[in-house]
């Protein structure tokens, strides 16, 4: 296990993405929890629905980029190589890499 320290610019970043992430995620299950007795799922289909749901692919897609930014920017190119894992501790701006 290795620990490495982390820019804050880049923690706030990966933090704020995460948060965002798990709004849309809520959100979205609280609007199917709401509809759940609906005799149809118009609501899948609706406007504010389908927004929150591109939204979250986005950012979805926005974080996965940026992970993989951290990973080439902070993992020594040898482990690299090997099957890594990490894990970013917001409060700390701590690495870790397993």
């Amino acid at each position: 296990m290795t620990k490495i320290k982390v820019n804050q610019e880049t923690v706030d970043y990966l933090q704020r993405l995460h948060y965002e992430i798990e709004s849309r995620e809520d959100i979205i299950q609280r609007i199917i929890e709401a509809h759940a007795l609906d005799e149809d799922a118009a609501v899948i289909s609706s406007v504010p629905f389908r927004k929150y749901q591109e939204e979250l692919s986005e950012l979805k897609a926005e974080y996965e980029f940026a992970k993989q930014e951290v990973t080439n920017q902070y993992i020594p190119d040898e482990v690299k190589k090997e099957n890594v894992t990490w894990q970013l501790d917001f409060q700390t701006a701590t690495l870790t890499i397993n």
